[in-house]
């Protein structure tokens, strides 16, 4: 596939609604696994796809400095249900928000490492630069 031809279908994609987005991904995932495990000299090891030099027992005798060995990336086992479950809204309540802090489930010291002393002022800077890069703002 040429470049362009691969921006063109990177635009469109963008277009896309967010379930839209979700369901293309899952498909060229999954058309993508299926690809991986057709190349030849492909094994299924350990739940991956890729060139498999094991002794009897297991061990690996690739070289890791070897050029041939095919470096792939391992693709995550999500299902449409399951994209759409994470992206599913989650609202809460300040009264249950508040909760979570004192309970210690969101962890509020960011702030402090970053030495930020007045959130209202360091967001509103930061909304300003952002503005600023996006060239909304002088």
């Amino acid at each position: 596939m040429s470049q362009v031809l691969l921006q063109e279908a990177i635009a469109i994609g963008k277009q896309l609604s967010t379930p839209e987005r979700a369901q293309l991904i899952e498909s060229i995932s999954g058309q993508l696994r299926q690809d991986l495990a057709m190349q030849p000299g492909s094994q299924k090891t350990n739940g991956t796809n890729g060139s498999a030099n094991q002794t009897g027992n297991g061990h690996d005798t690739s070289d890791p400095t070897d050029s041939s060995v095919a470096k792939q990336e391992i693709l995550p086992d999500w299902t449409l249900k399951d994209i759409r479950a994470m992206m599913a809204p989650d609202p809460r309540t300040g009264k249950e928000i508040a909760a979570l802090i004192e309970s210690g489930e969101i962890d509020t010291s960011i702030g402090a490492e970053m030495e930020i002393d007045d959130v209202v002022t360091w967001l509103d800077d930061l909304r300003s630069q952002e503005r600023i890069e996006r060239g909304l703002e002088a």
